[in-house]
Formats: structure tokens, C-alpha cells, sequence
């Protein structure tokens, strides 16, 4: 498979631990004592298993629909850019990346050094990592009835974020970041599930054998 299509996914996750992710719609002010920043993401600490649908919209092109599973170090994704379904495994404990492509039944081991660059943290440890961004508190607000803290973080290049911060989990279920051209990537999570996960779900399929990408 041509790599070129592999980091295309890829992109995909990148966004999505950057930037994190949302459930919904509507935005409006919510009542309640204003908490810090330190004080929600520290929840995130503390977070076992969850998983979510997900959209990703940015401008001038199709939104992109994916799901992902979340436990401690491991990720999946799964997802179907270029049209070809792909599930994406990825374990930060043991340096792991692999690439598993259902139609051929094959699954590719990818450099973790590369795609970790690429890819990031988990939702849960990107928003732990928040305070190092200098992030400045604008207050509670209600977003799809859940009430979130909404956090703006300003980059060294001006592109501003905004974080949608589930003040119940910690985690960011909506971002929007705007860059300096006037362009626009807004991730939203969707049916999140809080809870347990089983360690299968981070396996691949009985029999699937990994190939090692001929630079690894």
C-alpha cells in the first residue's frame, strides 16, 4: 500500500490529538463556579477506557467520519480514507504502530518515532498537556447539554484553538483551531462511551500476520 495513503489516515489522528474533539451542536453560557484549567484536565488523569465516533471538518474539503478506541497507552482507529477501510493500532507504552487493512487481511508495523510525531498523545494525555500551552480560561459554557470549560490556546505561528474541555471527564470533546489564512479544522466527538474496554480490542484479528515496512 502506497505510504502516502498510510499517512493520509494518519493526518486524520494527528488533528485529533492536537486539537481534540466535540459531541454536538449548540453553544451557550452554563451556570456554576468557574473551575481552572489545572483543576479539569487533572481529571483526564485518572480516565480508564472510552471510545467515540468522530467527525473532522476542515476548509475546502469533505468532512471525514472515524471511530476510536482509547485505554491507557493503546489506540485505534478505525476509519476509511482515499475509500478503503483501515484500522489503525497504536500502543505509546510499547513503541508500537501498525496499520491494518481489512480488504487484504494485512496488517504493516510502522517507525513509531515517525508517526508518533505525527500522530501525538491520546485525547486524555493532550489535555494533561495543555497547561504547558499557556492556555487562557474563557469560562464554562454548555455545549450539546454537556458543560464544558472552554479553553484558547494561542500558537507561536498566531493559530489560535479552541478547546471545548468536558469539565465532568477532563478531556476536549470539541475543537476548532483558525489559522492565520482564515482557514478553519473543527473536530467534534459523537456518542462517547465512558468505561471499560477489553484488551481485544486492541489485538489484531486471529492470523493476521504484520509485515515490517521495508524503512522500519
Amino acid at each position: 500500500m502506497p505510504r502516502a495513503i498510510v499517512f493520509s489516515s494518519i493526518l486524520f489522528l494527528t488533528v485529533l490529538v492536537l486539537v481534540g474533539a466535540g459531541c454536538g451542536g449548540r453553544t451557550g453560557e452554563a451556570p456554576g463556579t468557574t473551575p481552572s484549567v489545572a483543576e479539569v484536565v487533572e481529571k483526564a488523569k485518572s480516565l480508564g477506557g472510552y471510545q467515540f465516533e468522530a467527525t473532522l471538518e476542515q476548509t475546502g474539503q469533505s468532512v471525514v467520519n472515524f471511530e476510536m478506541w482509547v485505554k491507557g497507552d493503546k489506540m485505534r482507529w478505525k476509519g476509511s480514507p482515499e475509500g478503503q477501510e483501515m484500522v489503525y493500532y497504536m500502543d505509546m507504552a510499547e513503541r508500537s504502530a501498525i496499520i491494518y487493512m481489512p480488504a487484504q487481511n494485512m496488517a504493516m508495523r510502522q517507525n513509531f518515532g515517525e508517526i508518533k510525531q505525527t500522530v501525538g498523545d491520546s485525547p486524555h494525555k493532550t489535555s494533561t498537556g495543555l497547561l504547558d500551552r499557556e492556555p487562557e480560561n474563557l469560562g464554562l459554557v454548555a455545549w450539546d447539554g454537556e458543560t464544558c470549560l472552554l479553553v484558547k490556546v494561542t500558537a507561536d505561528n498566531d493559530d489560535v484553538t479552541r478547546w471545548w474541555l468536558w469539565v465532568e471527564h477532563g478531556i476536549p470533546i470539541k475543537t476548532e483551531t483558525t489559522s492565520q489564512d482564515g482557514k478553519s479544522i473543527i473536530t467534534e466527538f459523537h456518542n462517547i462511551e465512558m468505561g471499560d474496554i477489553p484488551d481485544s480490542e486492541f489485538e489484531l484479528p486471529a492470523g493476521v500476520q504484520v509485515m515490517e515496512y521495508p524503512s522500519f
